[in-house]
C-alpha cells in the first residue's frame, strides 16, 4: 500500500496566495512603474501600522536586518551587556556579534517555551544596554508584566517573526516594546518571499530607522561652504546631488546604516496578504484546536496552554512529551517518519549552542541553567519538544491523516 506523504517540508510556504496576490503584481508590473521606493511601499507601512494599532511601521528586507537596525537605534557599542532568548533563531544574535556586545542567554519557561521572567530578574543588571526576547512559535509573551518585573528601565526588542496577529488582553504583539521586528519570510503567516517591518511608537527611535533603512547615518552635522565650485556642478537633476554633500561637515557620527529597503513587488504582495492575516490565523487556530483535543487525553504530552484572554496566532504547534522513558521524544519521532513520512521540525537549538558565540562571545555551551539540564536529555525542554506540521493551506484530510498517524505512535509505545 502507498504510504501517504504529508510533511511540513512538503508545504515550504506557510501562507495561501490567491488571484489577489497575481492581479495586484499584474497591475504593478504593467503600470511600468519604480519597483524600488515606491507607493505600494508606504501603502503597506501605513496599513500594517494600522493593523497592529502603532505609531510607526517601516518595511524592511527581512526581519534580520530589522533586528540588526535595532541594534544600531540603541546605539549599541562592543563591550556592551545584552540579554537574548536562549531558542531564538541565529541571525537574531548574529549583528550583536559583528558589533562584539556581551550576550548573556537567557533561558526558557518550558511552560511556553518562551522566555524566562525569572532569569531576566537574575541576569539583569545596570551594566545590561538591551533585552531581545522572541514569542515562540507564535505564543505571546505579556511584555508589560515583563517590565513591571524589572529593576531598570532598559529597552526591550520583541522578535515577532513567529507572532504575526499574536495578542495580549486583545493588544497585539510589537505595541508594548521599545521595538518590534516582523518576518515575512516564506514559511511566515504572511509572506512576500522575503521581507520584514520594524516597528516602534517612538518617534526618536522612528527617525533613525528611516536613516538606517535607506543607508544614510545618523549624525550631526554643520553647513559649511560648498568645497567645489558651482560651475563645476551639473544642471542634471539624475546626477547624484554632490553639491549638498559637499556643503556638510559631519561633527558627532552616532551609527551608519545600508540598504534594508523592500521592493515594491514584495510590499504589493504584503498588501494583499495583510488583508486576509486575521482568517489565515484562524485556519491555524481551528488545525490546532483538533490537535489539542486529541492530545489531551495523554497524561505524558504536555500542551502549552494559552491564556483566555490571549490569542496565538499558530505559527507553531508545539508541546512536550515529558515521561520518564528513554529517548520517548526521539522514537516517537523516528516512527512517525517511518510508518507516516510525518516529520517533527524543532526550533530552535540554544543560541549558547552556536561555536560562533564560543568563539566571539566566549559563552559555554551549557551556560543556562535550563541548557545545561539538555545533557541529561529526559529533564530538557530542547529533548522533550515536538511540533507537528500547522499550516492554513492544510485541508481536514492532511490534518487528520497527521493527528491519527501521532496517536497510534503513542498508543504503540503506550505513553499514557
Amino acid at each position: 500500500m502507498k504510504k501517504t506523504k504529508f510533511s511540513i517540508y512538503e508545504k515550504p510556504i506557510g501562507t495561501i496566495f490567491d488571484k489577489s496576490e497575481f492581479s495586484s503584481l499584474e497591475k504593478l508590473l504593467k503600470s511600468k512603474k519604480s519597483l524600488t521606493r515606491g507607493e505600494d511601499i508606504f501603502k503597506f507601512e501605513d496599513n500594517f501600522s494600522k493593523y497592529l494599532e502603532c505609531k510607526h511601521a517601516f518595511a524592511v528586507s527581512s526581519c534580520s536586518a530589522a533586528l540588526e537596525i535595532s541594534s544600531k537605534v540603541l546605539s549599541l557599542k562592543k563591550g556592551d551587556e545584552v540579554l537574548v532568548q536562549s531558542n531564538s533563531f541565529w541571525t537574531a544574535i548574529n549583528h550583536l556579534l559583528k558589533i562584539g556586545v556581551k550576550i548573556k542567554c537567557l533561558d526558557i519557561d518550558s511552560r511556553n517555551l518562551n522566555v524566562s521572567f525569572e532569569d531576566i530578574k537574575k541576569k539583569i543588571s545596570s551594566r545590561t544596554k538591551a533585552i531581545y526576547v522572541m514569542h515562540h512559535g507564535g505564543v505571546p509573551i505579556d511584555i508589560k508584566k515583563l517590565k513591571s518585573k524589572l529593576r531598570y528601565n532598559i529597552p526591550i526588542v520583541e522578535d515577532c517573526a513567529h507572532a504575526l496577529g499574536s495578542s495580549i488582553a486583545q493588544q497585539k504583539v510589537g505595541t508594548n516594546s521599545d521595538i518590534a521586528c516582523f518576518s515575512f519570510s516564506s514559511l511566515k503567516n504572511i509572506s512576500t518571499g522575503e521581507g520584514g517591518m520594524i516597528v516602534t511608537n517612538s518617534k526618536d527611535y522612528a527617525k533613525k530607522i528611516e536613516l538606517l533603512r535607506d543607508g544614510k547615518a545618523i549624525s550631526k552635522y554643520i553647513k559649511i561652504k560648498s568645497r567645489i565650485k558651482n560651475n563645476l556642478l551639473s544642471s542634471n537633476r539624475y546626477l547624484m546631488p554632490i553639491g549638498d554633500n559637499l556643503e556638510k561637515k559631519i561633527n558627532y557620527l552616532e551609527n551608519i546604516g545600508s540598504t534594508f529597503r523592500m521592493s515594491s513587488l514584495q510590499a504589493c504582495v504584503g498588501i494583499s496578504q495583510l488583508k486576509k492575516i486575521d482568517i489565515l490565523n484562524k485556519k491555524r487556530n481551528n488545525i490546532a484546536k483538533i490537535y489539542e483535543r486529541k492530545l489531551n487525553k495523554f497524561k505524558s504530552v504536555r500542551l502549552i496552554k494559552i491564556s483566555q484572554k490571549d490569542y496565538s496566532c499558530y505559527h507553531l504547534f508545539n508541546f512536550l512529551i515529558v515521561s520518564n522513558i528513554k529517548d520517548l521524544r526521539n522514537k516517537i519521532d523516528e516512527l512517525l517518519i517511518k510508518e507516516f513520512n510525518i516529520f517533527n521540525k524543532i526550533r530552535f537549538s540554544p543560541i549558547s549552542w552556536y561555536p560562533e558565540m564560543e568563539y566571539l562571545n566566549k559563552c559555554k555551551p551549557f551556560g543556562c541553567k535550563n541548557c545545561k539540564k539538555l545533557s541529561n536529555i529526559n529533564n530538557s525542554w530542547l529533548f522533550q519538544q515536538m511540533s507537528l506540521p500547522i499550516n492554513p493551506d492544510m485541508k481536514n484530510k492532511e490534518v487528520n491523516y497527521i493527528i491519527n498517524s501521532t496517536l497510534k505512535i503513542l498508543n504503540k509505545l503506550n505513553i499514557g
